[in-house]
């Protein structure tokens, strides 16, 4: 092994692409030799430099390759995170702004303010299906007994006036 290498040569020791060489060379990493004619025009590079690039660069590979791995990891968790939590038949923020017949982002303000059983497991709120009847029904049954209140008052006020 002469002291001085190819850049082909460096990147198969370093184990990446000379591309990766060409960078390091420029950000100074990797110490060079001005070309001369009896090396054809080319420059090359210092074996030892190029051998502790090659340990930086290992072990700054590594380092993303966990960092991606705990990415992964964190985005698969997050997934499983976001199905209902158990056997109930559950509904999301949409379906449930369609049976109340209400906004996506009111259903959202109901479930934050406890206003409405949910469950968020991750990023995502969920509904028991019969909690939205419930709820369904119950609002149902107010705007009848608003309405059955607004005709009695009509009429008591009628009645009162002589109609």
């Amino acid at each position: 092994m002469g002291p001085w290498i190819s850049y082909v040569e460096a990147a198969s020791r370093v184990g990446c692409t000379r591309h990766n060489i060409e960078d390091a060379v420029k950000a100074g990493r990797i110490e060079t030799r001005n070309p001369t004619r009896t090396r054809g025009g080319r420059a090359s590079l210092s074996a030892a430099s190029v051998a502790q690039f090659a340990a930086i660069w290992q072990a700054e590979q590594a380092e993303a390759a966990a960092g991606r791995a705990a990415r992964e990891a964190r985005a698969a968790a997050a997934r499983t995170r976001r199905d209902p939590p158990d056997d109930d038949v559950w509904l999301d923020v949409a379906t449930t702004a369609l049976i109340l017949g209400v906004g996506r982002s009111y259903v959202r303000q109901l479930a934050a303010a406890g206003r409405i059983p949910a469950q968020r497991p991750g990023d995502r709120w969920w509904f028991r299906r019969i909690d939205v009847e419930q709820l369904d029904a119950a609002r149902a049954f107010m705007r009848i007994q608003a309405a059955s209140r607004s005709r009695r008052s009509s009429h008591t006020k009628t009645d009162r006036h002589g109609g």
